[in-house]
Protein backbone atom coordinates (compact mmCIF):
# COMPACT_ATOMS: atom_id res chain seq x y z
CA UNK A 1 0.00 0.00 0.00
CA UNK A 2 1.37 3.41 -0.94
CA UNK A 3 2.73 5.82 1.63
CA UNK A 4 1.90 8.83 -0.54
CA UNK A 5 -1.56 9.18 -2.02
CA UNK A 6 -4.14 11.65 -3.18
CA UNK A 7 -7.90 11.66 -3.61
CA UNK A 8 -10.06 13.73 -5.94
CA UNK A 9 -12.76 15.97 -4.55
CA UNK A 10 -15.43 15.44 -7.17
CA UNK A 11 -18.18 18.07 -7.54
CA UNK A 12 -21.66 16.62 -7.93
CA UNK A 13 -22.11 18.30 -11.30
CA UNK A 14 -19.29 16.38 -12.98
CA UNK A 15 -18.87 13.34 -10.72
CA UNK A 16 -21.11 11.01 -12.73
CA UNK A 17 -19.68 11.96 -16.12
CA UNK A 18 -16.04 11.70 -15.06
CA UNK A 19 -15.96 8.78 -12.67
CA UNK A 20 -16.24 6.19 -15.44
CA UNK A 21 -13.31 7.77 -17.29
CA UNK A 22 -10.92 8.27 -14.39
CA UNK A 23 -11.21 4.77 -12.96
CA UNK A 24 -8.15 3.39 -14.71
CA UNK A 25 -5.82 6.12 -13.47
CA UNK A 26 -7.28 6.49 -10.00
CA UNK A 27 -8.55 3.03 -9.06
CA UNK A 28 -5.51 1.99 -7.06
CA UNK A 29 -5.16 5.38 -5.41
CA UNK A 30 -8.82 5.95 -4.61
CA UNK A 31 -9.11 2.60 -2.84
CA UNK A 32 -6.39 3.81 -0.45
CA UNK A 33 -8.00 7.09 0.55
CA UNK A 34 -10.85 8.24 2.77
CA UNK A 35 -12.91 10.19 0.32
CA UNK A 36 -14.89 13.32 1.09
CA UNK A 37 -16.61 15.72 -1.23
CA UNK A 38 -17.05 19.47 -1.04
CA UNK A 39 -16.87 22.37 -3.40
CA UNK A 40 -18.30 25.55 -4.75
CA UNK A 41 -19.33 26.22 -8.33
CA UNK A 42 -17.64 29.30 -9.75
CA UNK A 43 -19.10 30.46 -13.04
CA UNK A 44 -20.36 27.95 -15.56
CA UNK A 45 -17.46 25.59 -15.97
CA UNK A 46 -15.02 25.82 -13.08
CA UNK A 47 -15.29 24.23 -9.65
CA UNK A 48 -12.55 24.88 -7.09
CA UNK A 49 -11.87 23.19 -3.78
CA UNK A 50 -9.53 24.09 -0.98
CA UNK A 51 -10.01 21.39 1.60
CA UNK A 52 -6.79 20.07 3.20
CA UNK A 53 -6.72 16.34 3.88
CA UNK A 54 -4.27 14.32 5.94
CA UNK A 55 -5.02 10.60 6.00
CA UNK A 56 -3.18 8.03 8.09
CA UNK A 57 -3.71 4.57 6.66
CA UNK A 58 -1.75 1.64 8.13
CA UNK A 59 1.69 2.18 6.60
CA UNK A 60 0.60 5.22 4.61
CA UNK A 61 0.01 8.94 4.88
CA UNK A 62 -1.59 11.10 2.27
CA UNK A 63 -1.51 14.89 2.24
CA UNK A 64 -3.80 16.79 -0.06
CA UNK A 65 -3.19 20.54 -0.14
CA UNK A 66 -5.83 21.56 -2.69
CA UNK A 67 -7.64 20.46 -5.82
CA UNK A 68 -9.36 22.22 -8.70
CA UNK A 69 -11.68 21.07 -11.46
CA UNK A 70 -11.99 22.54 -14.90
CA UNK A 71 -14.96 20.96 -16.64
CA UNK A 72 -15.84 22.27 -20.09
CA UNK A 73 -19.45 22.34 -21.19
CA UNK A 74 -20.78 19.42 -23.18
CA UNK A 75 -21.05 15.67 -22.67
CA UNK A 76 -18.13 13.83 -21.14
CA UNK A 77 -18.22 10.99 -23.63
CA UNK A 78 -18.76 11.48 -27.31
CA UNK A 79 -17.82 7.97 -28.29
CA UNK A 80 -14.41 6.42 -28.75
CA UNK A 81 -11.55 5.86 -26.34
CA UNK A 82 -9.90 8.65 -24.40
CA UNK A 83 -6.22 9.21 -23.70
CA UNK A 84 -5.77 9.52 -19.94
CA UNK A 85 -2.78 11.75 -19.19
CA UNK A 86 -0.99 12.30 -15.89
CA UNK A 87 1.15 15.42 -16.29
CA UNK A 88 3.56 16.47 -13.54
CA UNK A 89 6.45 18.82 -13.07
CA UNK A 90 9.78 17.21 -12.24
CA UNK A 91 10.56 16.94 -8.52
CA UNK A 92 12.73 19.35 -6.52
CA UNK A 93 16.14 19.97 -8.10
CA UNK A 94 19.60 21.15 -7.14
CA UNK A 95 21.02 24.43 -8.47
CA UNK A 96 23.19 24.67 -11.54
CA UNK A 97 23.01 23.68 -15.19
CA UNK A 98 21.03 20.49 -15.82
CA UNK A 99 20.99 19.65 -12.09
CA UNK A 100 19.93 16.36 -10.47
CA UNK A 101 17.16 16.02 -7.89
CA UNK A 102 17.59 17.03 -4.27
CA UNK A 103 16.84 14.59 -1.46
CA UNK A 104 13.27 15.94 -1.17
CA UNK A 105 13.03 15.54 -4.93
CA UNK A 106 14.12 11.92 -4.74
CA UNK A 107 11.44 11.28 -2.12
CA UNK A 108 8.79 12.97 -4.24
CA UNK A 109 9.79 10.91 -7.29
CA UNK A 110 9.51 7.72 -5.21
CA UNK A 111 6.09 8.81 -3.94
CA UNK A 112 4.91 9.48 -7.48
CA UNK A 113 6.05 6.01 -8.51
CA UNK A 114 4.20 4.33 -5.66
CA UNK A 115 1.02 6.27 -6.41
CA UNK A 116 0.98 5.35 -10.09
CA UNK A 117 2.60 1.92 -10.07
CA UNK A 118 -0.77 0.14 -10.29
CA UNK A 119 -2.68 2.80 -12.20
CA UNK A 120 -2.42 1.00 -15.53
CA UNK A 121 0.34 3.20 -16.97
CA UNK A 122 1.06 2.38 -20.63
CA UNK A 123 3.67 5.00 -21.54
CA UNK A 124 6.02 7.48 -19.87
CA UNK A 125 7.42 10.65 -21.47
CA UNK A 126 10.31 12.75 -20.14
CA UNK A 127 12.48 15.54 -21.43
CA UNK A 128 16.21 15.17 -22.03
CA UNK A 129 17.04 16.96 -18.75
CA UNK A 130 18.26 15.04 -15.71
CA UNK A 131 15.61 16.32 -13.31
CA UNK A 132 12.85 15.03 -15.58
CA UNK A 133 14.50 11.67 -16.23
CA UNK A 134 15.30 11.15 -12.53
CA UNK A 135 11.72 11.94 -11.52
CA UNK A 136 10.40 9.27 -13.90
CA UNK A 137 13.04 6.66 -13.07
CA UNK A 138 11.31 5.10 -9.99
CA UNK A 139 8.03 4.75 -11.87
CA UNK A 140 9.86 3.24 -14.83
CA UNK A 141 11.51 0.73 -12.52
CA UNK A 142 8.24 -0.30 -10.86
CA UNK A 143 6.26 -0.59 -14.09
CA UNK A 144 8.99 -1.88 -16.39
CA UNK A 145 8.13 0.86 -18.91
CA UNK A 146 11.08 2.60 -20.57
CA UNK A 147 10.46 6.36 -20.79
CA UNK A 148 10.35 8.07 -24.17
CA UNK A 149 12.77 11.00 -24.05
CA UNK A 150 11.86 14.14 -26.02
CA UNK A 151 14.47 16.79 -26.70
CA UNK A 152 14.23 20.35 -25.38
CA UNK A 153 17.04 21.60 -27.60
CA UNK A 154 14.57 23.40 -29.87
CA UNK A 155 13.22 25.37 -26.90
CA UNK A 156 10.53 24.92 -24.29
CA UNK A 157 7.65 26.07 -26.49
CA UNK A 158 8.58 23.87 -29.46
CA UNK A 159 9.05 20.89 -27.13
CA UNK A 160 5.66 21.48 -25.51
CA UNK A 161 3.92 21.68 -28.89
CA UNK A 162 5.61 18.45 -30.00
CA UNK A 163 4.53 16.53 -26.89
CA UNK A 164 0.98 17.89 -27.05
CA UNK A 165 0.73 16.81 -30.70
CA UNK A 166 1.67 13.26 -29.69
CA UNK A 167 -0.86 13.26 -26.87
CA UNK A 168 -3.63 14.57 -29.13
CA UNK A 169 -2.91 11.99 -31.83
CA UNK A 170 -4.54 8.52 -31.89
CA UNK A 171 -1.23 6.95 -30.81
CA UNK A 172 -2.21 6.58 -27.14
CA UNK A 173 -6.02 6.41 -27.37
CA UNK A 174 -7.37 4.25 -24.58
CA UNK A 175 -4.06 4.36 -22.72
CA UNK A 176 -2.70 5.97 -19.56
CA UNK A 177 0.29 8.22 -20.27
CA UNK A 178 2.55 9.83 -17.66
CA UNK A 179 4.52 12.94 -18.69
CA UNK A 180 7.25 14.48 -16.51
CA UNK A 181 7.69 18.06 -17.65
CA UNK A 182 8.77 21.55 -16.53
CA UNK A 183 7.16 24.72 -15.24
CA UNK A 184 7.74 26.47 -18.58
CA UNK A 185 6.36 23.66 -20.74
CA UNK A 186 3.27 22.56 -18.82
CA UNK A 187 1.16 25.71 -19.48
CA UNK A 188 1.67 25.34 -23.23
CA UNK A 189 0.88 21.63 -23.12
CA UNK A 190 -2.34 22.30 -21.20
CA UNK A 191 -3.35 25.01 -23.66
CA UNK A 192 -2.61 22.83 -26.69
CA UNK A 193 -4.68 20.01 -25.21
CA UNK A 194 -7.63 22.33 -24.70
CA UNK A 195 -7.40 22.37 -20.90
CA UNK A 196 -8.10 25.98 -20.07
CA UNK A 197 -8.71 27.58 -16.70
CA UNK A 198 -5.47 26.86 -14.83
CA UNK A 199 -3.76 30.20 -14.32
CA UNK A 200 -1.45 29.50 -11.37
CA UNK A 201 2.30 28.99 -11.47
CA UNK A 202 3.21 25.32 -11.83
CA UNK A 203 4.72 23.96 -8.61
CA UNK A 204 6.50 20.70 -7.81
CA UNK A 205 3.43 19.29 -6.09
CA UNK A 206 1.01 19.87 -8.97
CA UNK A 207 -0.44 16.86 -10.75
CA UNK A 208 -2.65 17.36 -13.80
CA UNK A 209 -4.93 14.53 -14.91
CA UNK A 210 -6.42 15.06 -18.36
CA UNK A 211 -8.94 13.16 -20.44
CA UNK A 212 -8.35 13.82 -24.15
CA UNK A 213 -10.32 12.42 -27.05
CA UNK A 214 -11.65 13.11 -30.52
CA UNK A 215 -14.59 15.51 -30.75
CA UNK A 216 -15.06 15.67 -26.98
CA UNK A 217 -14.14 18.45 -24.55
CA UNK A 218 -10.87 17.96 -22.70
CA UNK A 219 -11.38 17.48 -18.97
CA UNK A 220 -8.81 18.49 -16.39
CA UNK A 221 -8.37 17.52 -12.75
CA UNK A 222 -5.66 19.39 -10.84
CA UNK A 223 -4.25 17.84 -7.66
CA UNK A 224 -1.47 18.59 -5.23
CA UNK A 225 0.50 15.63 -3.91
CA UNK A 226 3.19 15.30 -1.28
CA UNK A 227 5.63 12.65 -0.12
CA UNK A 228 5.14 12.23 3.62
CA UNK A 229 6.41 9.93 6.31
CA UNK A 230 4.32 6.92 7.32
CA UNK A 231 2.32 7.52 10.48
CA UNK A 232 3.31 5.94 13.77
CA UNK A 233 1.11 3.28 15.32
Amino acid sequence: MSDAMFAPYEPEAVRASLSNRLDIVLSYIVLSVIRSFCGQTIGAHTVKHKTPLLVCLLAALASIAATAWTAPAGPADGGGALTQIVLVRHAEKEKGENPPLTEPGVRRAAALARMLSEAGVDAIYTTDLERSKQTAKPLSKLTGIAPVELSTQTGATAHAHALAAILKSPKHRGEVVVCVEHSDTIPTILEDLGANGFDESVEYEHMFILLVGDNVPTQLLVLRYEAVRPCRR
